[in-house]
């Protein structure tokens, strides 16, 4: 079983966590856990292998060694790259960076955000859990008009379900 965390507020975790669940095809193979300062204490042992840092580490100040203790062992690390992460936490650390964001050098960001949809591009080729390339594409995101949705929500989503499956929008 996959462990994957990650670090975002409690209401955007539960939808992050809902999409995934409903959009991949082997669910029971993850265990999606979230991330937050009550339970970093109890998680600093737990081999994660994609952790998706969706929100500050500002509330993490007094746990930094836990985080860098749990990013020690992961195989992907995903960032919004919107967000202000301290850099010295990623130090001497080993693993695939992808970020997201409306940023133009972002591995994945939004080329275009209508109501109704988001056309998510990916901007580099990056390479899946299996080890397979998926090359630089744009993909369309229906909306589905829930209070949760934003577009850092989609893009998470979107950049771990592209690690995780070989899926196509």
């Amino acid at each position: 079983m996959s462990f994957i965390g990650i670090i975002a507020e409690n209401k955007d975790f539960k939808y992050i966590k809902n999409i995934i669940l409903k959009k991949i095809n082997n669910a029971n193979k993850f265990e999606i856990i979230n991330i937050n300062k009550n339970s970093i204490n109890n998680l600093k042992n737990v081999k994660f292998e994609t952790i998706a840092i969706c929100s500050s580490l500002d509330k993490f100040k007094e746990n930094y060694s836990n985080v860098k203790n749990i990013l020690s062992n992961v195989k992907y690390l995903i960032i919004n790259a919107d967000e202000k992460i301290d850099k010295n936490i990623l130090e001497d650390l080993e693993f695939d960076i992808i970020t997201y964001g409306l940023n133009q050098k972002s591995t994945i960001t939004a080329s275009s955000i209508s109501q109704d949809n988001v056309i998510v591009c990916l901007q580099r080729n990056i390479k899946n859990i299996n080890n397979k390339i998926i090359e630089a594409n744009e993909f369309n995101i229906k909306s589905d008009k829930n209070g949760n949705e934003t577009i850092y929500n989609i893009l998470a989503y979107v950049t771990i379900l592209l690690v995780y499956e070989d899926i196509i929008f």
